[in-house]
């Protein structure tokens, strides 16, 4: 990295948090029965905290986009939160298609 360039952005790649904390298997049923923005429709819905598809900006498919910019510290942590929060959901939704 330059050491002119200033990072205002993240991309959190969800699919790879959904694999690290439930598995595989999950993984590969959030992608076979959502779409990659349910997770961002969910938080909005949720939270009233909106955020961006990261592949409209090259990133990961599954990705979200978390601005650096402008939030408090706390806020971000916030985001976090509601992040896991969702894919937990996602997880209970998954969990009971085993059932």
């Amino acid at each position: 990295m330059t050491p002119a360039r200033a990072g205002y952005y993240i991309e959190l790649d969800l699919i790879a948090e959904a694999e690290r904390v439930h598995g595989k298997d999950f993984a590969d049923f959030l992608e076979k029965n959502y779409e990659p923005v349910d997770p961002l429709f969910r938080i909005a819905e949720q939270t009233s905290v909106v955020l961006l598809n990261g592949g409209g900006f090259d990133g990961p498919e599954w990705s979200v986009r978390v601005s650096l910019a402008n939030l408090d510290d706390l806020d971000y942590l916030k985001i976090g939160h509601h992040l896991r929060a969702i894919l937990n959901d996602y997880a209970e939704e998954w969990k009971a298609t085993k059932a």
